[in-house]
């Protein structure tokens, strides 16, 4: 389908508001003022018919309908949305991962045996057999 810079809703003498009933009737009201074998065979009545049916194909269809209204400005195309970009960040590591770094690091081992210090019996005293 061609652009129209046109207004349709000039054409039929209507409002951007109208319904489709209203397209309808003044379609068929404007076809009867434009019908080529009223007026003799112009060929300025017969593309005004042809425009008047192009003009009822485009109302009559919403999404066209829609293109045509931003096409004239009668609405105004909204905005695309914006782009949200999650970025992934890495997963936490545990303690067990903290304490297998730190061993790889620092001796391993003796680092351990450091962090967790004997046990002592306060007081008791062993017994040998």
């Amino acid at each position: 389908m061609e652009q129209h810079y046109f207004s349709c809703y000039k054409l039929l003498g209507i409002q951007p508001s109208a319904s489709s009933e209203e397209i309808e009737k003044a379609c068929k009201k404007k076809w009867l003022e434009y019908h080529p074998d009223k007026n003799d065979g112009s060929s300025l009545a017969e593309q005004l018919f042809k425009q008047v049916t192009e003009a009822k194909e485009i109302l009559l269809n919403p999404q066209s309908r829609l293109e045509h209204d931003y096409a004239l400005g009668i609405k105004i195309r909204p905005l695309p949305a914006p782009i949200i970009r999650y970025e992934v960040q890495p997963r936490k590591r545990g303690f067990l991962s903290f304490v297998g770094t730190a061993l790889a690091l620092y001796g391993g081992v003796k680092l351990v045996a450091s962090a967790f210090p004997k046990k002592r019996t306060y007081g008791k005293k062993k017994r040998k057999n």
